[in-house]
């Protein structure tokens, strides 16, 4: 079984169960989530929080555009067998990225749609903001990292560089 990073949470739960239902491509009760909950806390979770957790995957089945899973009185059920892996892959991130680091999930996905975006275009994807790659750290001439990442798109779309944003400008 996936375990629950953050059983009293009514997002981390409804995240598990969605993870749970592609991984295993099973569906899963009421009873089943409030068992599995526990079993990580050791004690039984209250029925409105159950009803949040649905509450929320109904919510979240409304926004997706494509149809993952069906919210039933007392079970989800997974749609179909084949999940896009994009789709795990924020799962994944939204229930593990973050531990012990603030931001650390927004950060890898940053690095993740970089990367995905540049095979998808191939051609090159590059990320602005902090923290910095360690290939982008102070070069010689003490040169921002900011000012280089501006100049490096620049001659790559073979555009003139004019000048850096000022170190106080905030987006």
């Amino acid at each position: 079984m996936i375990e629950i990073p953050d059983p009293g949470s009514i997002t981390a739960v409804a995240d598990w169960v969605e993870l749970t239902i592609s991984v295993w491509n099973s569906s899963l009760s009421k009873p089943a989530v409030a068992s599995a909950i526990e079993g990580n806390t050791g004690k039984e979770p209250s029925e409105s929080f159950i009803a949040s957790v649905w509450r929320e995957l109904e919510r979240r089945q409304r926004l997706y555009s494509r149809s993952f899973f069906s919210v039933e009185d007392r079970l989800i059920e997974p749609e179909n067998d084949h999940k896009p892996l994009e789709y795990l892959a924020c799962l994944l991130l939204s229930l593990y990225g973050g531990q012990g680091r603030a931001h650390r999930p927004a950060k890898l996905f940053e690095r993740l749609t970089s990367e995905a975006i540049s095979c998808y275009l191939s051609g090159q994807a590059v990320v602005f903001g902090w923290p910095f790659d360690p290939d982008d750290g102070p070069d010689e001439e003490e040169e921002p990292q900011i000012k280089r990442k501006i100049r490096r798109v620049a001659e790559t779309l073979g555009e003139r560089f004019r000048e850096a944003p000022r170190a106080t400008f905030k987006d």
